[in-house]
């Protein structure tokens, strides 16, 4: 798993949110069945270790929160 970083998408239609939650892997399974989400990726945000292993994001000492990257086409589908 790794850290997600803000990155800048090349393509003019579609956008990337990231979102937290509790369980990132539910939250995938959630997001992949909505159309106009075109790539959901499941990682950590924030925290003060780099290359954190899940066992270590579990014990809650590193900060990070569980996180996806979710990249959508905005005709299908809006932040609401």
């Amino acid at each position: 798993m790794e850290v997600l970083k803000p990155t800048i998408m090349a393509a003019m239609n579609e956008k990337t949110i990231f979102l937290g939650g509790g369980c990132f892997w539910c939250i995938e399974a959630v997001l992949l069945r909505i159309d106009g989400v075109l790539a959901v990726e499941s990682g950590y945000m924030g925290g003060s270790v780099d290359n954190p292993t899940y066992e270590m994001v579990s014990t809650g000492a590193t900060g990070h929160a569980e996180a996806v990257r979710v990249r959508f086409d905005p005709k299908k589908l809006g932040y609401g």
